[in-house]
């Protein structure tokens, strides 16, 4: 979910409600949301058992699409809800087998609905990166490929539902050398080129602040800022530890302090206050010792919690 930003931090975002297993109490107070308290969902992997949270939200994003590349090598929008080749690493990222029912649901809702895009690199170690494959693409090829089927599908698409924005999740965009803004200018003309199209909607973009751990520099948070209507702050993962340390340097998922600084350093950096949403991960973190004084870190969802 997310609560709009009013000052410096008077927004929380739950940006995982439906990848965690939310227990149903705990969207309770979103009833009645005001401007004030703008509550967002992601609608996606294992989504439809929640289906009914919905009507709790002041908009919902449905994650039924992403960037992928098919079995021709061909990198474009895709929304089939299977591998396209061996190069699609997320299939999970598209059109569900209990759409009409899941749609249903949603057109039902009084939510605002925004398509979702996922696109990242899931394995770095090898030689495939459909985000930086996506963006050497020329800006003909961006548009015939991806922006202009993405456009399409946000009126026609099979769940009959009208979607009134997008939500651009690209990750794992670095620049291959230090001081490049090569990737960061591509990433910005990509969605120069979204925002020209969708018009009147509205585009939101999924951004890690630069305080996390091994972070990745390929945006231009201040472009960004300017072009999106509003950004995702993705303030969580912050969880570290060092092989060999038995303790963690950073134990937990979001501690205050440091996402205290992401939000702080966002607003320094030039990106409107009123534009963030301020994501949590609903998820545990547990740390397992294992022999040699190394850890293992497990992500158990809370509805795993609850359960134990």
């Amino acid at each position: 979910m997310y609560f709009r930003f009013k000052q410096i931090v008077a927004v929380l975002v739950m940006a995982a409600l439906f990848l965690s297993g939310v227990p149903a109490q705990l969207n309770a107070p979103v009833h009645g949301a005001s401007d004030s308290l703008f509550l967002n969902g992601f609608y996606a992997i294992n989504s439809r058992s929640e289906s009914d949270v919905v009507d709790n939200l002041s908009s919902v994003s449905v994650g039924w699409s992403r960037v992928a590349k098919d079995a021709q090598g061909k990198v474009r929008f895709a929304t089939e809800g299977q591998k396209l080749g061996p190069a699609d690493e997320y299939p999970e990222y598209g059109i569900p087998d209990t759409l009409r029912e899941e749609a249903r649901k949603l057109k039902q809702s009084t939510a605002r609905k925004y398509l979702s895009v996922f696109c990242a690199d899931a394995n770095p170690k090898d030689e495939l990166s459909v985000p930086l494959e996506l963006l050497s693409l020329s800006d003909q090829q961006l548009q015939e490929q991806v922006i202009n089927p993405l456009v399409s599908f946000l009126t026609t698409n099979p769940a009959g539902i009208n979607f009134q924005g997008v939500v651009i999740d690209f990750e794992g965009l670095r620049e291959e050398t230090p001081g490049s803004r090569a990737i960061k200018n591509r990433f910005n003309q990509f969605l120069d080129l979204l925002k020209q199209r969708i018009g009147e909607r509205e585009l939101l973009v999924c951004l890690t602040p630069n305080n996390v751990y091994n972070y990745c520099d390929g945006y231009d948070y201040v472009h960004i800022g300017q072009v999106a209507d509003t950004i995702i702050l993705m303030a969580h993962d912050y969880y570290h530890a060092t092989p060999g340390n038995p303790r963690p340097d950073i134990a937990a998922n979001a501690p205050y302090y440091q996402v205290e600084d992401a939000v702080k350093k966002m607003i320094n950096a030039g990106v409107p206050r009123e534009k963030l949403l301020l994501a949590i991960a609903l998820n545990g973190i547990q740390w397992i010792p294992k022999p040699g004084g190394n850890l293992e870190v497990a992500l158990p969802t809370l509805s795993r919690i609850e359960a134990t």
